[in-house]
């Protein structure tokens, strides 16, 4: 009776680990690494560098600025994005780099935005949004900025921690 009861104990105990991972799996939102769990980060030459969360305060700072990923492809896809999003700043300070009043609802300002597949210019007089590149002082230069990146523009839409 005591070893029926033991191995049903065993029995329940493995399933419910199984679930709990299950259940870390299906978790919607940033991933975090468990303590003792490996991760991988941009270091500051960036590149992806592997390390497991021991707890120290370089592990706390880099969940905490949301510099730790479940995998080197991630990580390496966010350098990429990185470098990419200070790309377009430094074009946009060649090629444009008018700061745009957005007390003035009579100037035009000019953004990049997909949709049905395809990169257009939007204009907006007064309405900012939180965008990581620049708005454009002209429709001309947004078109010219979407033509220069067009092949990498895709990765900006990309979500930070999946797949």
């Amino acid at each position: 009776m005591n070893k029926e009861l033991l191995n049903r104990i065993e029995k329940l105990e493995t399933e419910a680990k199984e679930l709990r991972e299950q259940l870390k799996e299906k978790k919607k939102g940033r991933w975090k690494p468990e303590e003792g769990e490996e991760y991988f980060f941009a270091n500051e030459e960036g590149h992806a560098t592997c390390d497991k969360n021991d707890n120290h305060e370089f592990d706390k700072t880099r969940i905490l600025i949301g510099n730790c990923y479940k995998t080197k492809e991630l990580a390496e896809r966010q350098i990429e994005k990185e470098k990419l999003i200070t790309e377009i700043w430094d074009w946009w300070d060649e090629n444009d780099g008018v700061e745009l009043d957005w007390e003035d609802e009579n100037v035009t300002k000019h953004q990049i935005c997909k949709k049905d597949n395809r990169w257009h210019v939007i204009k907006t007089f007064y309405w900012q949004s939180v965008s990581t590149i620049p708005y454009f002082s002209s429709e001309e230069l947004a078109e010219a900025c979407i033509k220069h990146f067009k092949n990498r523009l895709k990765i900006l839409l990309t979500k930070r921690w999946e797949e």
